[in-house]
């Protein structure tokens, strides 16, 4: 006893009569629930007021008996209420009605309300003793078995007879045996002599990835590990014939290209002598080499990082060049850098000072060069080289003065003008330290004694001259 209407032995049709009418104890339902998992009818309503189903019929086609693969309409008479629009009914078969593992039919929609028969058509799957199941729910999602109020569900069990034939042939047409892959690849299937293809499978390695009940048969096959995989299908028929397509042997490889920049020298970069070009590169595997081009001619490759090589500047024109980097990973892919435009400098710059001339006398803030910076030529510097012009006269003394005739009197103004100069020499010396005190003061305060009666004024170019 399986629970449900049943029909025996193999005929051109089955149907389940009056023992379906009505929904669980709304009707009330002759051998309720009708389903051979147990599964329980909605208790809502009442009996051809709201949801039911009547009765259920399997037939062939063509009037012959119910065959494994063979196409068969499969009648639901029920009954809607006024919620018709948002009923549906779900149907499923089963190969094995005392172990059934449901697969989905479809949802058929209603559009009226009362009595009425929906009359889908399925392929009978594989399997002696079998089972269909019709799910009448109010709303909610397709389910062999669903938990609404109105909802019914009712089974008919049947036999069927083995299909005959000789099993299929299979075989994978795509990749061809021995191909090279980059990433992701599909996996084409080509079945022939074979009634009705219940599944094909699809395996890598032993290993199921894929399976497809419907021409034509592929799969995307992404392999997750570099390097040779073995790739077979497999097809069952309707009758449980299977066949196994010849291996076809395929080989992985990396299919990501590695990344590359050139990190140094910098872009707009001006060099000269000899430069190191230096680039980073990076791969999901690992980086072979990088390459690496100035104006198009190799300059040489590295293998490790950091990838680097010399570039000898001496001799090239001055100006502009590019550099370019390219690496390649283990795989062989290849991937190139962006241009990086920098500048050879042919010879060292020069620079000359046209303002102030040679030996010229300058006082204040003079610009010493091209960068701007300046400096500062102090009283000091100007008494030095008047000094200087003095001494180079004929006949002056250390500090450019020249003797007169006259005995001790030159004498006494020799000896006085040396005191005077070293005092001016002393008064020079404490200037930096004077917080800007002009010559004049720094003598004052360092002049000679008082008790001499004699006065001192600065001329120009900061010379001393006594006052007698």
């Amino acid at each position: 006893m399986l629970g449900a209407p049943a029909c025996a032995n193999p005929s051109a049709s089955c149907t389940s009569g009056p023992f379906l009418a009505g929904r669980g104890p709304v009707g009330p339902e002759p051998n309720q629930p009708n389903a051979i998992d147990g599964c329980a009818d909605g208790a809502a309503g009442t009996f051809h007021v709201d949801e039911s189903i009547d009765e259920l019929k399997v037939a062939t086609l063509d009037g012959t008996e119910l065959t494994e693969g063979a196409t068969v309409a499969v009648s639901v008479k029920l009954w809607a209420g006024a919620a018709y629009a948002s009923d549906r009914v779900d149907l499923y078969t089963a190969g094995d009605a005392s172990a059934p593992q449901w697969n989905f039919v479809g949802t058929y929609a209603i559009y009226q309300q009362g009595a009425q028969t929906l009359i889908p058509k399925i392929v009978l799957p594989a399997g002696a003793t079998q089972v269909v199941r019709a799910v009448l729910r109010q709303s909610g999602s397709a389910a062999a078995c669903t938990a609404g109020p109105y909802d019914d569900h009712d089974d008919l069990v049947f036999a069927v007879r083995p299909a005959s034939g000789p099993p299929p042939t299979i075989a994978i047409t795509a990749p061809a045996d021995g191909q090279t892959i980059r990433g992701s690849t599909s996996v084409t299937v080509a079945v022939t002599n074979a009634a009705v293809i219940e599944q094909v499978e699809l395996l890598a390695d032993g290993v199921v990835f894929a399976a497809d009940a419907t021409a034509p048969y592929y799969a995307l096959y992404d392999p997750l590990v570099l390097g040779t995989h073995v790739l077979v299908a497999q097809a069952r028929d309707v009758s449980g014939n299977v066949a196994t397509s010849e291996p076809v042997t395929i080989f992985a490889i990396d299919g990501e290209s590695p990344t590359v920049r050139i990190v140094s020298p910098a872009a707009g970069e001006h060099v000269s002598g000899t430069v190191t070009v230096t680039a980073d590169a990076t791969d999901d595997v690992a980086v072979q080499s990088v390459e690496f081009f100035a104006d198009s001619r190799l300059l040489g490759s590295d293998q490790s990082a950091p990838y680097q090589v010399t570039w000898a500047t001496s001799g090239l024109a001055p100006g502009a060049h590019t550099l370019f980097a390219q690496a390649y990973d283990t795989s062989n892919n290849v991937k190139g850098s962006d241009y990086v435009t920098v500048y050879v400098d042919g010879s060292a710059p020069s620079v000359s000072i046209l303002s102030p001339p040679q030996y010229a006398t300058v006082s204040g803030t003079v610009p010493e060069d091209a960068r701007g910076e300046g400096v500062r030529l102090t009283r000091q510097r100007e008494h030095e080289r008047a000094r200087l012009r003095q001494r180079r006269q004929p006949g002056a003394d250390a500090l450019g003065h020249r003797p007169s005739c006259g005995g001790d009197g030159w004498r006494d103004r020799h000896r006085e003008r040396r005191r005077v100069g070293e005092q001016q020499l002393r008064a020079r010396r404490l200037l930096g330290h004077a917080g800007g005190r002009s010559d004049h003061d720094a003598l004052r305060r360092h002049g000679p004694a008082s008790g001499r009666g004699r006065h001192h004024d600065v001329g120009f170019g900061g010379r001393v001259l006594p006052r007698w």
